[in-house]
């Protein structure tokens, strides 16, 4: 392995902690400041704040002619743009996700993606689903179950509706990686995320609309510090998977499952049950034996 691989795999462990960090902070906001939180104005405050940091830069990159600051064809648009929207949706559902159910659940059940990966993007990877894949999707769907009503709990309650948010922010989130993988071959990193926060900040600004003025003074510490964490989140994230495989790099994401339990337990005093715990403990192994069985194929392939 070369050192440009490892330093990728860091990269890519270093966003999942950071992914995190966003959702703890939009957490406090949500439980202790409930007068003026609205999860659609803590996406806008990260879309802006990436704009803010990557205009520059890219900029400078355009000055130097870097071939890889610019997009040339249809096929690279359709890469970059394609990543930009799927992101927004998905950090839409994500925050969602983490004001209603927690910023524990939301990070474990949003850790479900590589399995969205293996099922729904299927055309996309031109891959097909084997027995092995099969057994893994089922121990996933089970961990997924313990962790939505692992409390004994069938109700539609704000908890339940958030861990569906996350659910839907994996799926999204799967599509978003692949785009991702898709544009980071050929585009330089600071050439995606400029596209990327620019689309998101207009498109975010239009669903906040006057919510961006009922944002208290109280919150706006916790904003910033979310806003920070999930720029920079994607920027660890974008800069790994040029050295790294999709495979690799969500076999590395797993790592913020036990961070989002050992961190919601610990500081959030938030109460997971066994059941929930075990889900999340199937939902790792699940992901770390579907990427370990991808990379052989891969390798067998070759």
């Amino acid at each position: 392995m070369s050192a440009s691989f490892y330093i990728g795999l860091l990269a890519n462990i270093a966003s999942s902690f950071l992914f995190y960090l966003s959702t703890y902070f939009l957490h406090l906001d949500a439980i202790h400041i409930r007068e003026s939180f609205s999860s659609p104005v803590y996406v806008f405050g990260r879309q802006v704040l990436g704009l803010f940091i990557f205009a520059p830069l890219y900029w400078r990159l355009l000055l130097l002619k870097d071939p890889s600051g610019r997009l040339h064809g249809k096929q690279e648009w359709l890469w970059v743009f394609g990543r930009a929207l799927l992101n927004l949706a998905a950090v839409f559902a994500f925050y969602q996700a983490a004001s209603q159910s927690g910023a524990g659940k939301a990070n474990i059940l949003n850790m479900t993606y590589p399995i969205f990966v293996c099922v729904f993007a299927g055309p996309i990877l031109k891959e097909k689903l084997n027995l092995q894949k099969a057994i893994l999707l089922s121990f996933c769907l089970l961990g997924i179950a313990l962790n939505l009503w692992g409390k004994g709990s069938f109700v539609w309650d704000l908890s339940f509706i958030g861990s569906l948010w996350a659910l839907t922010s994996a799926f999204l989130s799967s599509l978003a990686i692949i785009f991702l993988r898709g544009a980071a071959k050929n585009i330089h990193p600071v050439c995606i995320l400029f596209w990327m926060f620019v689309l998101g900040s207009m498109l975010s600004g239009i669903v906040c609309g006057r919510q961006i003025l009922s944002i208290s003074l109280e919150s706006l510490p916790l904003l910033i510090a979310s806003a920070i964490s999930g720029v920079l989140g994607q920027w660890f994230l974008t800069f790994s998977y040029r050295s790294i495989d999709v495979i690799t790099g969500s076999m590395a994401s797993t790592s913020r499952i036990p961070i989002a339990l050992i961190v919601g337990f610990f500081i959030l005093h938030e109460i997971f049950s066994w059941a929930e715990v075990l889900g999340a403990l199937l939902i790792i192994c699940s992901n770390i034996f579907l990427a370990y069985q991808m990379k052989y194929l891969n390798i067998k392939k070759n």
